[in-house]
């Protein structure tokens, strides 16, 4: 009996299963995760996660390969710009160079403008020659060289002419003035230029005196003590040009603020202050033409106050200063009047005074004709 309940109770008994043996945990293993609270979204979930990691791994490389994108796209366009600018630059390049190789090649240089140089010699000291290109002549070398060796030009301008023409304009410079110079006299332009180292003064130039030089050299500007003496000369001689004022045979300058002039060697022509130039030497010409000055005559013409004043006067060399005034509308009024010699002889009639100026009320009014066909003076000088 004993067995048989001992062997019921050992068939009623279940086997206890054995549990395995858990493994250690590795060093490097993850936390467990933890559950995100009921009703938040997984996007929500804590960063601690390993969803969330990968969701901000995810936008960072999003947003890095926009960057790439962009700055790739960026320097492509840079890249075609370059390209395309480089391609340019080579096809003008190759244009210039065959319009330097084949295209305007000079076949015609000519000189333009009176000189007492030879053409040919001007062409020749330009150093342009036929079958040259026209583009890469250098003008400005040419120019110096001639300028350099032929002093008598005052200006010299080498121009292009499409497709194949050079012309080399010239203009001659004029003396103006011989100033003496250690034993020699320098002869001068309007401008200053130095023309000609000569031994005595030209004839018809006039003699400068009270121009001190401090430096001369051929077909270079003159160089003088005082550079306003120069700017000086310069006025005078543009105003003796634009009044017509020809056979003056000396300029002095000694004392530059009341400069004069000598006229034909017989008769002082005093400027006064050196303004209005223009206008008291149109008032001289206008008195030496007269029909009433003789050609034999001398003396002394004021016209320093022809532009203030609307007066001039003359003084014979051998009387005394007379003046008369006249208007615009009733002409020229002159007086007679004689000086005796020292030998006894009577001098012809002269003008006493010709108005050179209009009146400072009557600012509209000319000056007066003062000979059958002499100058007559604007107002404007």
């Amino acid at each position: 009996m004993w067995n048989m309940g001992t062997r019921e109770r050992n068939q009623n008994k279940q086997p206890v299963p054995r549990e395995k043996p858990r493994k250690p945990a590795a060093r490097n293993s993850r936390p467990p995760e933890k559950r995100a609270p009921r009703g938040q979204p997984a996007a929500q979930k804590s960063s601690r996660g390993s969803g969330g990691r990968r969701a901000e791994a995810a936008v960072e490389k999003k947003e890095k390969k926009r960057v790439y994108s962009a700055r790739r796209n960026k320097y492509r366009k840079l890249k075609i710009g370059v390209l395309y600018t480089v391609m340019i630059l080579a096809i003008l390049t190759a244009g210039i160079a065959i319009g330097a190789t084949v295209l305007f090649k000079i076949d015609t240089i000519q000189v333009v403008g009176e000189s007492r140089y030879d053409p040919q010699e001007i062409i020749s000291l330009s150093g342009v020659e036929k079958g040259e290109n026209l583009i890469t002549i250098d003008t400005a070398e040419g120019e110096a060289a001639i300028m350099s060796r032929m002093p008598y030009l005052e200006t010299v301008r080498i121009k292009r002419k499409i497709p194949s023409t050079v012309n080399i304009e010239v203009t001659e410079a004029q003396a103006a003035g011989c100033i003496a110079y250690q034993n020699q006299y320098v002869i001068i332009s309007g401008s200053g230029k130095v023309l000609e180292l000569a031994q005595a003064p030209l004839e018809g130039v006039p003699v400068i005196k009270g121009a001190a030089i401090k430096e001369a050299e051929l077909s270079e500007e003159i160089v003088l003590e005082d550079e306003t003496v120069l700017t000086l000369i310069s006025d005078i001689e543009t105003a003796r040009a634009a009044a017509g004022l020809a056979s003056v045979t000396e300029l002095d300058l000694t004392n530059p603020v009341s400069p004069t002039i000598t006229y034909d060697g017989r008769i002082i022509i005093k400027l006064g202050m050196p303004t209005d130039l223009e206008y008291k030497l149109q008032t001289a010409v206008a008195v030496l033409t007269s029909e009433d000055m003789k050609t034999a005559q001398r003396g002394t013409l004021d016209v320093s106050l022809a532009a203030d004043k609307g007066r001039s006067y003359f003084k014979p060399e051998y009387g005394t200063a007379s003046q008369a005034g006249t208007s615009s509308e009733a002409g020229v009024q002159s007086e007679e009047a004689s000086a005796q010699t020292a030998a006894g002889s009577e001098l012809s009639s002269i003008p006493e005074n010709i108005s050179s100026a209009p009146d400072a009320s009557d600012s509209g009014a000319d000056l007066a004709n003062t000979g059958n066909d002499g100058a007559e003076p604007s107002s404007g000088g």
